[in-house]
């Protein structure tokens, strides 16, 4: 099938400070880089940054009223440039491509105006994902703990990302959801502070959702194991960056892996 590119909607208007709070308050992103106008210009930017994860949700609700996602077997997506408070953002599918194993894939695109802010695809169907395997310098942060999958919390997160049909069914979560388990951590540090680097600095520079064969559901009490792999240093155009992959592993009672999250957490040189 040919990759015929689509145009739709604009994530419901522009995304405003009260859009990125109302994400903040579901997510569990507390970063005040994508929220606080200060914390925005000390780090270099004229406005809040919209963060990361919340594009992806919106691409994910966005595709979610054209397709069944029923079957979602990866998201994975790459953040090309910042987009700022108030960015009237647009997303672009294409036809899916399908192969020989049952696998479809489609790409995917979030651009301002004419610069591209997002990039990636979502593979549908075809063999479930192999996700026990872990990078062999994966570094677990901590034990594994409890995530209680509650319907309120799911619900208020569905709301913020606009996904109605999610809303609606209140039992399978938003697939971006996956990410607010991190806020069940007995940990009172921050991902991003246990790795040491400077929370002012960090920016978000791709994300990968993997899911296995059973979808998660609402009133499921799961187990998170955090860690991280691929930490290095990178001299950049500006300077030294650091950049380390993150990992959230979810495991149900029989040790069965469910979903993968990783991020590609890049902290910018110092100023």
């Amino acid at each position: 099938m040919s990759a015929t590119q689509t145009e739709r909607p604009t994530f419901g208007g522009p995304i405003t400070i009260e859009r990125l709070v109302r994400y903040a308050g579901s997510s569990g992103d507390f970063n005040p880089l994508h929220y606080e106008q200060q914390a925005a210009r000390a780090a270099g930017f004229d406005r809040p940054v919209v963060v990361g994860s919340m594009m992806t949700a919106l691409l994910l609700t966005e595709l979610h009223s054209a397709h069944d996602l029923t079957d979602l077997r990866r998201v994975a997506v790459r953040f090309k440039a910042p987009a700022l408070a108030g960015a009237q953002l647009a997303v672009s599918f294409d036809d899916p491509i399908a192969d020989a194993d049952g696998t479809s894939t489609i790409g995917t695109r979030v651009t301002e105006g004419d610069s591209v802010v997002m990039d990636g695809a979502v593979v549908l169907g075809g063999p479930f994902l192999e996700l026990a395997t872990l990078p062999p310098d994966f570094t677990a942060l901590g034990n594994p703990f409890r995530w209680p999958v509650e319907e309120g919390a799911a619900r208020l997160f569905a709301v913020a990302v606009g996904d109605t049909r999610r809303v609606a069914d209140e039992t399978e979560i938003h697939p971006a959801f996956l990410p607010t388990a991190m806020r069940w951590t007995p940990s009172s540090r921050d991902f991003v502070q246990r790795l040491d680097f400077d929370f002012t600095r960090v920016v978000h520079g791709s994300t990968e959702l993997e899911f296995g064969d059973q979808p998660i559901r609402v009133g499921e009490r799961l187990w998170v194991t955090e860690g991280h792999s691929g930490r290095r240093a990178v001299e950049g155009r500006q300077g030294l960056m650091n950049l380390a992959d993150a990992h959230l592993i979810i495991r149900d009672d029989a040790g069965a892996v469910r979903a993968r999250l990783t991020y590609r957490i890049i902290e910018r040189p110092k100023p």
